[in-house]
């Protein structure tokens, strides 16, 4: 099956399956460059016998060769200048792969952007006993009858994975974890692709893999050196912001740059090059777009936004709705402790449960008014009796009492898989902002959906000020309380007192992201119960595992969380839990005290502003603080 705008082409597709299986993979040897040349021009003659948009051998990617003619237009001309490379890309990344193979078996290549395939060819004929998978949003008309072609003519050894590298690339390190000991970027023609790309694909790499790249501006540029419009060049200069990647990666210790390579003509413009992943215990500050990308020393990668006066649009055929998500869920509750959805000011009362809604509810009008979006708050509860719907009293904001009659895992830890069953049956769109919240002490301050609209492929988790010794200590004693099996880099996260924790009572996103985020969120919690909970049994009321498992995630797949104070502009201060302070949260009323609160008052009224939400608000226990 061919893709539209495509033919049959027998002839140039059998010459070039022909030429592949009469003779063994090219490998490293001395001539091997030039078979895979020779192969690579049968793969582009077919590409070009049944695809009129594939105008020319190599078209726009390593193997480009515009074809020289006499009276060339204007457009003739800037193919020839922008993609005439030779042989200079292909083989240094044939080479840079050689050596890899060399120093270390290559049993997987991956890379992003398939185009007609030429760089899966000279990855499948450089290593004859790798795989190659290639991610690509398969939108060229020639790409699907091109991926066909190398299916037959390599088997099993080849697969593309059609789609969003910022979606595909997240679900294939869920399943197959760390299998890349090869990767090529040529995808995505933007800064925030290119640097999600490069994070994205640390999560899919082995220990020590080769990191292959295109669109290199300077050696400067992409080892992060100086300023990064005058080592990179102007945005159209460094391909739209890939090369300005490439200097942030660099600069925050993501990856090493080692060498690159340009074709005669392009130096300073478009080269290869070859790098490695870094460590990932990294500690240093780079400039990523309308954020800076702040990384502890715990592993953490926390954004903290530039403020942009422009509203963010909604993309075209999208709803950009918001959906919020909480619970209200008592079996078996004992009212004796804070669950982060229910606790001692509701005491298992329908009325009490009521008016915990509409407080939020209140919260909701007032901050979802300027945005003029659909919001929605979806109540995940047990208690009998709770009204199917509740609205504010200006009827701007809608609750839904989502009723569940059982669930399997400790109160607190089931909402997790309640709300993705909810999810399923409410289908979002990839653009809707979905957070879900703790209810009984989350305040909204301002519609997510700027926030989501924005970073629309961040996850986005709250953090608070206590996020040294008192949080680490509390996190190990829940460890060693729910035998959680912490992983070694979890652990030493734990033993980081500047580390930055996250807290599971706010987190959210577009749905693009968040989905996966979640996905992994009730795998892992229920794995825990479902195994390790129930050969050693536990508290149910007392115990959770979801804050251990909301910091190890983002630690395990180095993927970039946008959150709170001090970091961001999800949520402020934990007011409630203000650490290293003699009086907040305190029942001192000395005139010392008094002063301190109505200057922490006064501080947080001048923050207000600039923050979606608030989480912990009191100062003096029964004592809210808005």
């Amino acid at each position: 099956m061919f893709t539209a705008g495509c033919l049959p082409n027998t002839a140039a597709d059998e010459a070039f399956v022909t030429a592949v299986q009469n003779k063994p993979a090219a490998g490293c040897g001395a001539n091997a460059y030039t078979r895979i040349d020779e192969l690579a021009r049968l793969l582009s003659a077919a590409a070009q016998g049944s695809c009129p948009a594939f105008g020319y051998h190599g078209m726009w990617g390593v193997f480009s060769e515009p074809p020289k003619v006499a009276r060339p237009n204007r457009a003739q001309k800037a193919n020839a200048q922008l993609f005439t490379y030779g042989s200079s890309k292909a083989a240094f990344l044939h080479n840079e792969t050689c050596v890899r193979e060399a120093g270390e078996p290559v049993r997987q290549i991956c890379e992003v952007g398939f185009n007609a395939g030429h760089t899966s060819l000279l990855w499948l004929e450089a290593v004859p006993t790798a795989r190659v998978t290639a991610f690509d949003m398969g939108d060229m008309a020639y790409a699907a009858k091109q991926a066909a072609l190398l299916k037959r003519a390599y088997g099993n050894r080849f697969e593309v994975v059609w789609g969003s590298s910022l979606e595909t690339v997240p679900a294939h390190a869920l399943r197959l974890r760390k299998t890349c000991d090869v990767v090529f970027l040529d995808g995505g023609k933007s800064e925030e692709l290119r640097l999600a790309d490069l994070r994205n694909f640390q999560n899919l790499s082995t220990m020590g893999a080769l990191l292959l790249f295109d669109e290199a501006t300077t050696l400067a540029c992409v080892q992060g050196y100086g300023n990064r419009v005058a080592s990179c060049g102007s945005l159209k200069q460094a391909w739209g912001g890939t090369a300005y990647a490439y200097h942030n990666a660099a600069r925050a210790g993501l990856i090493h740059v080692s060498s690159c390579s340009w074709p005669a003509g392009l130096e300073g413009k478009d080269g290869v090059c070859a790098a490695r992943y870094a460590s990932r215990q990294v500690a240093s500050i780079h400039s990523v777009d309308r954020h800076e990308l702040v990384t502890s020393n715990g592993g953490l990668n926390v954004f903290q936004p530039r403020w942009d006066p422009v509203e963010p649009t909604c993309p075209t055929g999208e709803h950009c709705r918001v959906i919020m998500l909480t619970s209200l869920l008592v079996a078996g509750h004992k009212n004796t402790h804070f669950d982060g959805s229910f606790n001692i000011f509701t005491t298992g009362k329908v009325g009490s449960a009521t008016k915990l809604v509409l407080r939020f509810l209140k919260h909701m009008s007032e901050a979802m008014r300027p945005s003029q979006r659909e919001h929605t708050l979806h109540v995940v509860t047990d208690l009998p009796g709770m009204p199917a719907k509740l609205q504010s009293r200006d009827g701007w904001a809608t609750a839904v009492m989502e009723q569940v009659d059982s669930f399997n895992l400790p109160p607190i830890d089931s909402r997790y898989q309640l709300y993705l069953h909810l999810l399923r049956r409410l289908k979002p769109s990839p653009s809707d902002c979905i957070f879900a919240v703790d209810l009984a002490d989350v305040q909204m301050l301002a519609s997510p959906s700027k926030l989501c609209l924005a970073h629309p492929t961040t996850l986005m988790v709250e953090s608070g000020t206590c996020n040294g010794k008192v949080t680490a200590v509390w996190q190990k004693r829940i460890t060693k309380l729910t035998n959680w099996s912490a992983s070694p880099r979890y652990q030493t996260f734990l033993d980081d007192p500047a580390a930055v924790r996250l807290s599971a009572g706010i987190h959210g996103g577009a749905w693009r992201v968040y989905k996966t985020f979640l996905l992994e969120m009730v795998a892992r919690v229920d794995y825990h119960w479902l195994t390790i909970g129930q050969k050693y049994g536990y508290d149910g009321e007392q115990n959770s595992v979801d804050m251990m498992v909301i910091n190890e995630i983002p630690l395990e797949t180095q993927q970039p969380v946008l959150t709170g104070y001090p970091f961001g502009p999800l949520n402020m201060p934990l007011a409630g839990h203000a650490c290293n302070t003699p009086c907040v949260g305190k029942r001192d009323h000395s005139d010392r005290c008094q002063k301190f609160e109505r200057a922490w008052k006064a501080q947080l009224g001048r923050m207000l502003p600039n923050y979606y939400f608030a989480h912990k608000r009191s100062l003096v226990p029964g004592k809210m603080l808005y």
